[in-house]
């Protein structure tokens, strides 16, 4: 556990996150440092206010980063076996996905109401570390907010406010500290419009009770009954009123993951039986292309040797990569401009000479994003 822990945090997006933390805690403690005054209480009390805040920053991103969502158990059946029909099945977790779990490609594993992959924390939002990520989000908006004002208050006093040359400094505050505390009074801007965004999206989430994969879900639904013409009848089982909503996914955490508190008029399988509808749609509107040029990314990531609008269009570092041979067929079910995502159609079929329809169990575990020059359509399914 503890091994899987460190390489948790061994990983570009907690280096980078926890970087960002200790940089601006130190440029802020320096900001406090230089006018720190013995017959105030102003520096002892921004330093308490700055610690604590930092404290519950570093406890809410490790609880979130090690935490983790919860998974599914492996080859997860419902206990009634006649349930399995309104479930989806994962072929690589080799188990049913329970109602509001999804599978994530980069931990390999199906999550407990999973949000979406973080990689600042290296792992996946969900049932067991939704509101950790939440708080986490929370404390450092407010940590940023409390961190510009001592920047700039001291960056003001320097430049601005000359009676305060007269007060004993503690450490000295030359050009390299005035550029090296503007850089950190931009980077805490940045961090602060960043993070403070997405904890509103968030907690707009929270109200709804609704995840970020849920709320694409609705939008789908919505989109495939407008352009139907159908009406939008369609509720989400999971929000049961702001109030609870808050208290299920921000103090108590309510359930086993599994199973799900839900409105009057819905039951446990009400989203993932349009979600089976919805995956229908989809599959009746991929796109069998055929490989004409290889990629290799592993070594190209980026798609560098592709041009540099492939390489500056790339999807989100991420997320996988499929590596492609001349003759190879992927079954594509996202489009790019420049990219496409999908999955390896089995070796042995396109041997055998593949027909137009292919069904999913004839996909191979490799998935992923390729260039789209790499590959040309054979049809196209409406």
């Amino acid at each position: 556990m503890a091994a899987d822990g460190i390489s948790r945090l061994c990983h570009w997006g907690p280096s980078i996150a926890l970087s960002i933390i200790f940089a601006l805690l130190s440029s802020t403690l320096y900001s406090i440092l230089i006018y720190w005054r013995s017959d105030d209480m102003e520096g002892p009390l921004n330093l308490t206010i700055l610690l604590i805040d930092f404290l519950l920053i570093m406890y809410n991103f490790l609880t979130a980063c090690l935490r983790g969502p919860g998974r599914v158990p492996p080859r997860w059946t419902p206990d009634n076996e006649g349930d399995t029909r309104y479930l989806q099945y994962c072929d690589v977790c080799e188990g049913y996905k329970a109602p509001r779990a999804h599978h994530c490609s980069k931990c390999q594993r199906c999550c407990l109401k999973m949000d979406h992959h973080c990689p600042w924390i290296n792992n996946c939002v969900g049932h067991r570390n939704h509101a950790p990520f939440v708080r986490f989000l929370f404390h450092v908006t407010i940590g940023c907010s409390h961190a510009f004002y001592l920047q700039a208050l001291s960056l003001y006093r320097t430049f601005f406010v000359r009676t305060h040359w007269m007060y004993r400094r503690l450490i000295l505050y030359g050009p390299l500290a005035v550029t090296a505390n503007l850089l950190c009074c931009g980077l805490t801007i940045g961090v602060t419009l960043a993070v403070g965004i997405l904890l509103v999206t968030q907690l707009l989430n929270i109200r709804k009770n609704h995840t970020e994969i849920e709320l694409w879900i609705m939008r789908k639904v919505k989109s495939v009954k407008n352009k139907n013409g159908n009406s939008n009848s369609f509720h989400f089982p999971y929000d049961l009123g702001w109030k609870k909503n808050c208290k299920s996914v921000l103090w108590t955490q309510e359930g086993d993951g599994i199973m799900w508190e839900t409105r009057a008029d819905c039951h446990q399988y009400t989203l993932t039986m349009k979600q089976i509808e919805l995956k229908k749609d989809k599959r009746e509107h991929t796109y069998l292309y055929e490989v004409v040029r290889n990629y290799h990314g592993s070594r190209d990531y980026f798609g560098i040797c592709f041009g540099c609008r492939v390489a500056c269009s790339c999807p989100n570092p991420d997320e996988p990569r499929l590596c492609v041979k001349q003759g190879d067929r992927v079954m594509v079910t996202r489009i790019y401009k420049h990219w496409l995502y999908g999955n390896r159609v089995l070796s042995h079929l396109v041997e055998n000479g593949i027909g137009p329809t292919v069904r999913p169990r004839q996909y191979s575990k490799e998935r992923g994003w390729f260039p789209r020059t790499c590959g040309a359509p054979i049809n196209k399914r409406k």
